[in-house]
């Protein structure tokens, strides 16, 4: 049951949700999203639970790190698709890895804060994140016995590499975390739809398929409206 209420929690986001009439049911998920749409939704739900909220000042950064994680899975797919004829699922699950790593990193980091009476510095973290993340990530990948392509893929984020990356899902994770980030500063108000627009361009998603996707990415749910 949680799976499912999670699921069709999913479901109903601007993301993936098409039309006035709410999704109800896992057999109207599959009818309106299709066995793909399900799969990933079903992917996104099952690692949800990992980012919940933790006690303490902190407890607010894991939702942040979902909500990017997610709308980076779901960039991260369509740019698979749409661009590198790369496997749609796989470039989801990259992004899911990353926001499991983002998280994995900051909790240790908090971790030794803690264990040394101090207060995090917030630059210590973000320097810390930017350089261990995408190596965090790998681990877990590794760990799962994902594809060589997809180890590939993970390699490719690392600080040092270029920001051109050299595989089609190392593009493909690429794109799909700068298009998550670039939403939620539109979210948060810090930039405006044509920053975001202009830049998610010069990030390989140009044309009108990525215009529409960047609506459904920003859209705040009206309380009985659609996601465009």
């Amino acid at each position: 049951p949680a799976l499912v209420g999670s699921l069709l929690k999913l479901a109903n986001s601007p993301i993936h949700r098409r039309g006035s009439q709410p999704i109800e049911g896992v057999e109207r998920a599959l009818a309106v999203l299709g066995t793909q749409g399900v799969r990933s939704l079903a992917a996104a739900a099952l690692v949800q639970p990992v980012f919940r909220s933790i006690a303490g000042g902190e407890k607010l950064f894991p939702e942040v790190v979902w909500e990017h994680t997610y709308r980076s899975a779901a960039a991260a797919e369509l740019y698979a698709t749409s661009v590198e004829g790369a496997d749609p699922f796989a470039a989801q699950l990259l992004a899911l890895v990353m926001g499991l790593a983002t998280l994995v990193v900051y909790r240790v980091a908090v971790d030794q804060y803690a264990a040394r009476a101090l207060p995090p510095d917030a630059n210590a973290l973000a320097s810390l994140l930017e350089e261990h993340t995408a190596d965090a990530a790998h681990r877990i990948a590794s760990s799962w016995e994902l594809s060589l392509p997809m180890l590939e893929a993970l390699a490719d984020q690392g600080p040092e590499k270029a920001a051109r990356p050299e595989s089609a899902l190392g593009r493909a994770l690429r794109f799909g975390l700068t298009a998550g980030g670039l939403s939620m500063l539109k979210t948060e108000g810090q930039i405006d739809d044509d920053v975001g627009l202009v830049s998610l361009a010069a990030a390989g998603g140009e044309g009108q398929r990525f215009e529409r996707f960047w609506e459904r990415l920003t859209w705040e749910n009206a309380p009985d409206g659609a996601a465009p």
